[in-house]
């Protein structure tokens, strides 16, 4: 019995396990990988295997209520049963006592006879002795057979002293098997509130499920719509990568290499005309030209700049930190071209 009242309280504790649940959480990296954006299982499938869980668990604790009323129900009989019994030993005690009482007064009566006749004897003459030996003889055979009876009476009086001692121990098993039954229904008797409060809160998550999965439609969409933003980012932070590497890399740009080339012809020319004539000045316009192409390169890099730090809102120093970078990226993707002939 006891252990069907902790099969029934281990049971009620798995139903209470089962119906809590875990907070679901987004969790979205700056990879810009969509495969990084982590998602939830299925909320819906997770709740409907613990709901079936904890149907199951419920049908087998009315299942165990049942066992453990049949159970009741045997022990009962059992007891009706032994206290039949026992009312029977009793009643076979109570003749036996009946009978031993009958043989004590028998006796009173014979031994009242005894002493009547001693009586007679001894005040008789001596003549009377040998009619009186038969009668002596058969009262001895009286007092023998009245021994012979108790012996066997108080034998059997013994024998039913072991029988109730063996019935106390019987009753005291019984009320110790009747005290656990009455607790474990006493255990019992809660256990239909527990249900009921079970079933409400049931009915509690279910509505919460059902916010939780529109919660979960929102998030998809948001989801969606953040990995299509990444990678627009990506996209934007690419080709400004490229123009940054154009307009800061001289080495790699090749509108920079041909203004060099121009330049550096220019400046012999100049130098040449010097050595030829030393006095005449030299002002040539296409170096203005070239100059001022330089400047407005300088001017459209600074541009970029700023749009850049006022689209990604961030400071001077990151920024520059950031236009480090991509310069020695810049020099690193130059070397390797250089070094593989590219």
């Amino acid at each position: 019995m006891s252990s069907s009242s902790y099969l029934i309280v281990l049971s009620v504790f798995c139903i209470l396990v089962f119906v809590s649940s875990e907070p679901c959480q987004y969790q979205f990296t700056v990879d810009g990988d969509a495969a990084s954006i982590a998602k939830c299982p299925s909320f819906d499938e997770e709740t409907g295997r613990k709901v079936n869980g904890m149907e199951n668990e419920m049908y087998m604790s009315r299942e165990r209520i049942n066992s453990v009323a049949e159970n009741f129900g045997r022990e009962m009989n059992k007891l009706e049963n032994e206290t039949k019994t026992l009312r029977e030993w009793a009643s076979d005690l109570k003749s036996d006592l009946t009978g031993i009482q009958v043989s004590l007064n028998r006796m009173t009566k014979i031994e009242e006879e005894v002493v009547h006749l001693r009586n007679l004897v001894s005040g008789t003459n001596e003549s009377l002795t040998p009619k009186f030996a038969g009668l002596q003889e058969k009262l001895l055979e009286i007092v023998r057979d009245f021994q012979k009876q108790t012996t066997a009476q108080m034998s059997s009086f013994s024998s039913i002293l072991a029988k109730t001692t063996d019935m106390d121990q019987t009753l005291s098993q019984h009320n110790g098997r009747l005290s656990r039954v009455e607790e474990t229904i006493g255990s019992l008797g809660t256990l239909p509130n527990r249900v009921e409060r079970l079933d409400l809160q049931e009915a509690a998550q279910r509505s919460d499920i059902a916010s939780l999965h529109g919660e979960m439609s929102d998030n998809k969409q948001q989801t969606a719509l953040l990995t299509a933003t990444v990678e627009s980012m990506k996209n934007t932070i690419s080709n400004l990568q490229s123009k940054l590497s154009d307009l800061t890399n001289g080495s790699s740009s090749p509108l920079t290499r041909d203004l060099d080339e121009r330049l550096s012809a220019i400046e012999n020319w100049q130098r040449e005309q010097v050595r030829n004539d030393p006095s005449s000045p030299v002002v040539s316009k296409e170096i203005q030209e070239l100059k001022e192409k330089m400047g407005n390169m300088s001017s459209t890099v600074a541009r970029n700049k700023k749009q850049m730090r006022q689209m990604y809102n961030v400071d001077d120093k990151k920024f520059n930190g950031l236009y480090t970078r991509l310069e020695n990226m810049g020099r690193d993707i130059e070397r390797l071209k250089r070094e593989n002939n590219v």
